[in-house]
């Protein structure tokens, strides 16, 4: 009878020792789950936040380090067409906003020297007559008839304060 007990509470202990190993294995994988799953939630964000500010960070830097312009509109304009009239074309280019200078770079990268000298000819004619109009208090236009009769066109010069109270040639 005793041995019959014995053998019994052995099969008991072996069947509660394995229910008990399963439980602490699917406990320490569902912590396991849990704490990364938990750990992703808590720091996923911060790492993306981290991702973005590191990418403001680049993207903003040209901005910030970009002092290259006059302290109005008019005075980039001339600065811009002393450039040219150089043939300090990288100087010219850092005249534009930057995320305009690699368009002009490339455009100036074989320069055709009678058509520069007819462009800059064009905008100095046109500060006699051009009229100046303020889009907003970092913005001006400046607006210019060339051509006679069907061939008249308007042309237009915009131009933006920077970030660092410089100001640039959006485009022609």
């Amino acid at each position: 009878f005793m041995e019959t007990e014995n053998k019994k509470s052995l099969g008991q202990k072996i069947k509660f020792g394995v229910i008990a190993s399963g439980l602490v294995v699917v406990g320490l994988v569902a912590g396991y789950v849990l704490g990364v799953f938990g750990y992703i939630k808590v720091i996923g964000p911060y790492i993306s936040e981290m991702k973005y500010k590191k990418f403001l960070e680049d993207y903003l830097k040209p901005y910030k380090e970009d002092f290259v312009g006059g302290n109005t509109p008019e005075e980039t304009i001339d600065l811009f067409i002393d450039a040219l009239k150089k043939g300090d074309y990288e100087l010219a280019v850092q005249y534009f906003e930057v995320q305009e200078q690699p368009r002009w770079r490339e455009s100036f990268k074989n320069p055709n020297k009678e058509n520069i000298n007819e462009w800059i000819s064009e905008i100095e004619n046109a500060k006699k007559i051009w009229k100046k109009e303020q889009i907003s208090d970092s913005n001006f236009v400046f607006k210019y008839n060339t051509g006679i009769g069907d061939k008249e066109r308007t042309n237009f010069i915009y131009t933006r304060r920077n970030m660092n109270n410089k100001w640039k040639i959006e485009g022609f």
